[in-house]
């Protein structure tokens, strides 16, 4: 079953990011310089080719916790949150001018208006909003400012991404920024 969900998430997850990109303009074609599967500490490339047949790379994160069956005392891995980020052009007509988004892939039991939250050191930085959801997650996207990926990166304490859930509660699921600047290089 958690093979069949990070299979679902994968192909969930790239599935948006090609779309996005048709959507927003060609994604950034990165050179050599990352390889699928390369990993940055917490994060890992991942690579796919757009519909102009350029190879597209973002970086990926998943969020998994560790669940015990009560039955078989087996404990299993899920995943609850993946987050990807990556460089995508601002202007169609300028496929060269790019900006730094991420796409949230989160559990599908929130209020979509409010959006999601990346949250450091309780400061809010920035708000990402819901693009489509299935059965068992919904995808949000945010921009991200030079401010807010230098607050990110220099994190030392709680990095969140927060959203509100149908209930109305708060929930943060945790970020890590841990090999994100080198990733982000890898991918300029």
């Amino acid at each position: 079953m958690i093979q069949s969900i990070k299979k679902s998430l994968f192909v969930t997850v790239g599935l948006t990011v090609i779309g996005l990109g048709l959507f927003l303009g060609n994604p950034s074609n990165v050179d050599a310089a990352v390889k699928e599967g390369q990993k940055f500490t917490d994060w890992v490339a991942n690579c796919a080719v757009d519909a102009n047949k350029k190879q597209v790379c973002f970086l990926t994160q998943s969020v998994n916790v560790t669940t015990k069956d009560e039955k078989t005392k087996e404990e299993k891995q899920q995943t609850i949150a993946v987050y990807q980020i990556g460089y995508f052009p601002t202007d169609k007509a300028d496929s060269k001018v790019k900006k730094l988004k991420m796409i949230q892939m989160i559990p599908n039991d929130v209020s979509i208006t409010p959006g999601t939250l990346i949250i450091s050191n309780k400061k809010l930085l920035s708000a990402g909003k819901y693009i489509g959801c299935n059965k068992d997650f919904c995808n949000a996207m945010t921009d991200i400012s030079d401010g807010d990926i230098k607050t990110i990166l220099s994190s030392e304490g709680d990095l969140f991404v927060g959203i509100i859930n149908s209930a109305g509660q708060q929930v943060n699921y945790p970020l890590s920024a841990k090999g994100l600047k080198d990733g982000l290089k890898a991918l300029e």
